[in-house]
C-alpha cells in the first residue's frame, strides 16, 4: 500500500507547468570587422597584421554569441522535462554540457543546469553525486535569492533522502521547500509541499499531522482548480481513513477508477468483504510488474484460503515464489542497468574533461600565437615607422641643403649679374671719358671695371669651390653618421670629428664659424649646437650628440637666440636664423 502512495506522490510532483520568457541575446556588432576589412582595402598591411589577433578573438566571441540562444533553448527544454518528471539518462549528455558552459557564471542558468543534472543522477540511483550537484545548485541559488529555485532544490534533496529512508533528514528539506512556497505565495507548490510533508508523517505514523497537511492540500487544490493534485490528495486521505477505521469518510473521498482500486481493495479487506476485496486485488495485479505481484499475491492467496479455495491458494503461493524469483532477477537486471548508466555517465564526463583540457591547451596556444603575431606586428610596425621617420629626416636634410645651395647660387648669380650691369655702365662711361680725352677718369673707370670683373670671377670660383666642398662633405663619415644613425641613442662624435665638421661648414658657408663668433662670444656647446642646426639635425639627435636632454637643448636654443639678437625669442626662431645665416 505504501508503494502506491509513493506513486501518487511522484505523479503529483510532475504536474508543474512551465511559464516564462527568455531575454533576447544580442550578437557581436560587425562594425569592428568592417573597419578591419576597410583597412585591408586601403593596403595598411602592417596594421592589418596587427589586427589579426583581434579578428581571431572577435571570431570566437561571434561563435559563442551564436551558441547562446541555442543553449538557452536546450536549457528550457530540459527544464520542461524536469517539471514534468520526464528526465532520463538520455538527457545526461546535454545537461552535463550545459553545466560546463554555465560554470562559474553564478546565475540562474548555472543553478538550473546543476539542479537538472542532480535530478538525473538521482533518477539513475547515484545519490552521492546527485547530492553534490544539489548542494552546488543551492549555493548558487542562495546568492540569487530565487525562491522557485530554492523550492525545487530543497524538494529534490528531500526526495533524495526519502528514497534512501533517511526520513529525519528529508523532513527538514521538505519544510524549507514548503516555507519558500509560502513566502512566494505559490499555491500549487504550497499544495505539493503539504503533500510531501504528509508523506513523511505517514512513515512516522503521525496521524494528526497527516490529516492536517492532506486537508490543506485538498483545500488548496480545490482553490486553484487542479484536479490532478486534488485527486491524489483525496486518494491518499481516503487510504489514511481506511487504515484508522473511518470507512464512511474514506468512501466519501474515493471514486471508482483505476487510481483508487488499491484503496477500494484495502477498504473492503478491512471490513472483511472477502469477495469484493479479492475482486479488486485480482484487478490490481493484472499486467502489473513483479514488485506489485509480490506485494498483493500473498493477500490474494490468504483470501482464497479464507474462501475455502485451498488449491487455488496454493497455486497463488507458487505464483508468489515465481514472482519473487522474477523480481530478484529483475532487480539484478535493474542494478546492472544502473551500473551501466553510471558507467556511461562517467565515460561521458571523462571524455568531456579531456576535451575541455584540450580546449584549454588550444586556447593557450591560440593566445600565444596571437601574442607572437601582435609582438611581431608591433615590432615590424615600429621598425617601419622608424625607417620612415629616418627617411623623412634624410629627405628633409637633403632638401634643406639643396635649398641652401640653391639660395647661395642664386645670390651669386644675382651678384654677378649686378656686377655685369655695373661693368656695362663703366664701359660706357669709359668710352665717354676717352672721347673727352679725360685720361684720369678713364683710368679710374677701367680699374673699377677690372675690380668688378675680378669679383665676378671670384664669386664663380667660390661657388664652384662651395659646390665641390658640399659634395665632398656628403661623402664624409661624419655626414653619413648624422644621416644614417639619426635618432639612435648611442651615436657620439669625437672632438676630431667636431673639428672636421667645423672645417667643412666653414668651407661650404664662407667661414661660418668666424662669422658666428663675430656676432657674439659662444661656448663650445653653443657653437656645436649651431653646427647641428645648420645641418638641420633633429632636436632628438642634437640631445644625443650634445649629451643633453631634449628640454635642455630647447632651452639652450632659446637662450642663444636671445644672446645673439638681444631680444626675446623661441628655439624655432634660432633654427630659422642659423639656417639663413
Amino acid at each position: 500500500m505504501s508503494s502506491q502512495i509513493v506513486n501518487n506522490f511522484m505523479h503529483v510532483n510532475y504536474l508543474l507547468t512551465f511559464k516564462g520568457k527568455m531575454a533576447y541575446l544580442f550578437g557581436v556588432s560587425p562594425t569592428f570587422l568592417y573597419f578591419c576589412r576597410q583597412m585591408m582595402k586601403q593596403q595598411y598591411t602592417l596594421l592589418y597584421i596587427f589586427l589579426l589577433p583581434c579578428l581571431l578573438m572577435v571570431g570566437t566571441l561571434c561563435a559563442c554569441s551564436g551558441d547562446k540562444k541555442q543553449m538557452q533553448q536546450q536549457l528550457l527544454s530540459l527544464q520542461s522535462k524536469f517539471e514534468k518528471g520526464t528526465l532520463s539518462s538520455k538527457d545526461f549528455s546535454l545537461a552535463d554540457s550545459l553545466v560546463r558552459c554555465y560554470e562559474g557564471r553564478e546565475n540562474r542558468d548555472e543553478a538550473l543546469s546543476l539542479l537538472i543534472t542532480g535530478d538525473i543522477y538521482k533518477t539513475s540511483g547515484d545519490y552521492s553525486t546527485s547530492l553534490d550537484y544539489y548542494l552546488k545548485a543551492n549555493k548558487v541559488s542562495e546568492n540569487l535569492d530565487d525562491l522557485l529555485l530554492q523550492i525545487w532544490i530543497n524538494r529534490g534533496q528531500g526526495d533524495l533522502y526519502f528514497e534512501q529512508g533517511m526520513y529525519s533528514e528529508c523532513i527538514e528539506y521538505y519544510r524549507k521547500s514548503y516555507a519558500a512556497a509560502l513566502q512566494r505565495r505559490d499555491t500549487l507548490r504550497i499544495a505539493l509541499g503539504a503533500y510531501s510533508m504528509a508523506r513523511v508523517y505517514m512513515i512516522k505514523n503521525d496521524v494528526d499531522s497527516i490529516l492536517f497537511y492532506l486537508n490543506q492540500d485538498i483545500e488548496l487544490a480545490t482553490k486553484i482548480n487542479n484536479d490532478d493534485v486534488l485527486r491524489a490528495a483525496q486518494s491518499t486521505l481516503a487510504d489514511i481513513y481506511t487504515q484508522i477505521g473511518e470507512y464512511y469518510k474514506a468512501e466519501a473521498l474515493m471514486v471508482h477508477d483505476q487510481r483508487d482500486e488499491h484503496i477500494w481493495a484495502y477498504w473492503h479487506l478491512a471490513q472483511h468483504h472477502t469477495d469484493s476485496a479479492y475482486w479488486y486485488f485480482s484487478r490490481i495485479i493484472e499486467n502489473k510488474p513483479w514488485k506489485t505481484k509480490v506485494e498483493y499475491l500473498p493477500i490474494l492467496a490468504k483470501l482464497e484460503e479464507e474462501r475455502g479455495n485451498r488449491e487455488h491458494s496454493l497455486s497463488l503461493y507458487r505464483d508468489l515464489a515465481a514472482a519473487k524469483d522474477s523480481l530478484q532477477v529483475h532487480s539484478q537486471v535493474e542494478k546492472t542497468r544502473k551500473v551501466k548508466i553510471l558507467h556511461e555517465f562517467n565515460q561521458i564526463k571523462q571524455e568531456r574533461d579531456e576535451a575541455q583540457e584540450q580546449s584549454k591547451v588550444r586556447g593557450i596556444a591560440i593566445s600565444l600565437i596571437c601574442l607572437v603575431v601582435a609582438i611581431v606586428a608591433l615590432t615590424a610596425y615600429s621598425a617601419w615607422k622608424r625607417y620612415r621617420e629616418q627617411k623623412e629626416r634624410e629627405l628633409t636634410q637633403e632638401r634643406l641643403l639643396r635649398q641652401e645651395e640653391e639660395r647661395i647660387r642664386h645670390q651669386s648669380v644675382r651678384q654677378i649679374e649686378e656686377n655685369k650691369q655695373k661693368i656695362a655702365q663703366l664701359e660706357q662711361q669709359l668710352a665717354e671719358a676717352r672721347q673727352r680725352n679725360d685720361i684720369e677718369a678713364a683710368d679710374r673707370i677701367r680699374l673699377d671695371a677690372e675690380m668688378l670683373t675680378a669679383e665676378n670671377q671670384s664669386i664663380e670660383a667660390t661657388q664652384r669651390r662651395r659646390e665641390y666642398a658640399l659634395k665632398e662633405f656628403q661623402k664624409t663619415d661624419i655626414y653619413m653618421k648624422l644621416k644614417l644613425h639619426s635618432g639612435e641613442e648611442d651615436v657620439r662624435m669625437s672632438e676630431d670629428e667636431w673639428q672636421q665638421l667645423a672645417q667643412h661648414l666653414d668651407e661650404i658657408y664662407d667661414d661660418f664659424t668666424h662669422r658666428l663668433l663675430a656676432l657674439v662670444n659662444m661656448t663650445d656647446v653653443e657653437l656645436k649646437a649651431c653646427y647641428l642646426l645648420k645641418l638641420d639635425v633633429s632636436p632628438i639627435m642634437m640631445s644625443t650628440l650634445l649629451c643633453r636632454s631634449k628640454s635642455a637643448v630647447t632651452m639652450l636654443r632659446k637662450r642663444l637666440y636671445e644672446k645673439i639678437t638681444h631680444k626675446d625669442g623661441t628655439a624655432k626662431q634660432l633654427d630659422e636664423f642659423i639656417l639663413g645665416f
